[in-house]
């Protein structure tokens, strides 16, 4: 259906478009290559870009490609809007996302093994416990008694640091005690076949990404690249 629609559209663009320019938007709209192939000269590319169907061809042409490519890999993969995921025993696995704004941007996820990771989280948790035992309530004792000055306060002060606490040590506990079962085996394999598939079809490799600034936890990271047309966000968990 959607494409019928556009090729009833680029009828209405063969009087304007020069016939490189037609054969290269029928191409896309058939599926013959990948819209980020250099399947057009630049100068023809750089004119087609502020034309509504060149965009609508362009984001036909991705999805559909990445979806027909991984459907023959994975053949339970399902799609809905922009998302490609895949229904698991325990889960719904996203394997990645499509969005259409000013530029396509497209965010694709890896689960990756690392003990190295995982130890180096241990120590990081244990670290922000300690910090966090050693605080000391702001809101002070009445004349060093036991009732506090501040109420309310003080006592949702307590029980935040509390939570706080409680929930760092739970994370830190399921990491020392976890072993990879056959769900983080699943997870594994299919989210590295959708990544080597769509770096293949879009031409890349993983040494064109360019890893960003880590925050915080070590069990997840990004990395990007950013191409004229496209803007690929890749998000690594590790377990």
């Amino acid at each position: 259906m959607e494409k019928c629609r556009l090729k009833n559209l680029l009828e209405n663009y063969k009087g304007i478009l020069n016939k490189e320019m037609v054969d290269y938007l029928n191409g896309l709209i058939e599926l013959e290559y990948s819209a980020l192939k250099e399947n057009i000269s630049l100068k023809d590319r750089t004119s087609l870009r502020e034309l509504k169907i060149y965009k609508e061809a362009f984001i036909y042409n991705i999805y559909t490609r990445a979806y027909n490519l991984l459907k023959k890999e994975i053949p339970d993969i399902k799609r809905y809007l922009g998302t490609f995921y895949i229904e698991m025993e325990k889960e719904s696995l996203t394997l990645f996302k499509f969005i259409d704004d000013d530029k396509l941007r497209l965010e694709i996820k890896e689960y990756v093994e690392s003990p190295e990771k995982r130890k180096m989280e241990i120590e990081r948790l244990k670290d922000v416990i300690k910090v966090l035992d050693s605080r000391v309530n702001p809101y002070p004792l009445v004349n060093g008694c036991g009732e506090r000055l501040y109420g309310n306060l003080s006592l949702v002060w307590d029980k935040e640091l509390d939570r706080e606490i409680s929930c760092n040590k739970e994370i830190l506990r399921r990491l020392e005690s976890y072993k990879l079962d056959e769900n983080d085996k699943r997870k594994i394999m299919l989210t590295n076949t959708c990544l080597k598939i769509l770096l293949n079809e879009y031409n890349l490799k993983r040494e064109d990404f360019i890893e960003e600034k880590q925050h915080g936890s070590f069990m997840e990271d990004n990395a990007r690249i950013v191409t004229p047309t496209l803007n690929l966000t890749l998000t690594r968990k590790y377990l």
